[in-house]
């Protein structure tokens, strides 16, 4: 092996280290770019989803007639066969008291303080504009009331307090 092959092969290791640099450099440019048309894409795909939900929503109006309205949620909801007699506001807060088939429910964007109730949403109805539709029956039931915007509302059975009932037996220090 000469000195000229010697010179010859460093030059070809050389070679294709600068072509191994060049091809690496090319693919990081080409990730970067790809990654900022990613970036640019996105954020114009949240603007325009947000700019098509505030057009909706300013689009929404409360439900001419409300009992059938709510018996449609309720029935998509799986309480097929309710029949709603009655909905009146409640005084002073952001839900309504509902009659339905004899007895009383409370439809509120609060979630229910025993955990039992119907969620009425976007998932379990079908509708996905039904919390916003509640909400704007709410404000126009009562004008000047603010109702803050929810992804959803629960029915839940009325509680009646009563007075609690006396202990029978023997008083406190003889009772464990």
């Amino acid at each position: 092996m000469t000195e000229g092959d010697l010179a010859l092969g460093m030059l070809l290791v050389f070679g294709f280290a600068l072509l191994g640099l060049a091809t690496t450099w090319g693919w990081a440019r080409n990730a970067r770019e790809t990654r900022r048309i990613r970036e640019a894409l996105e954020a114009w795909a949240l603007q325009e989803l947000a700019r098509r939900r505030e057009q909706e929503a300013r689009e929404i109006r409360p439900p001419e007639d409300l009992r059938g309205y709510l018996a449609d949620l309720l029935a998509r909801a799986g309480m097929e066969g309710v029949r709603v007699q009655e909905v009146t506001p409640l005084p002073g807060g952001p839900g309504f008291r509902v009659m339905a088939d004899g007895k009383a429910w409370i439809l509120s964007p609060h979630p229910p303080g025993r955990g039992e109730g119907v969620v009425l949403d976007a998932l379990t109805t079908g509708d996905r504009w039904a919390a916003e539709r509640l909400r704007r029956a709410r404000m126009a039931a009562e004008p000047g009331l603010a109702v803050p915007p929810t992804e959803r509302w629960w029915l839940a059975p009325e509680i009646r307090t009563f007075a609690p009932r006396l202990r029978r037996g023997f008083p406190w220090p003889w009772r464990f």
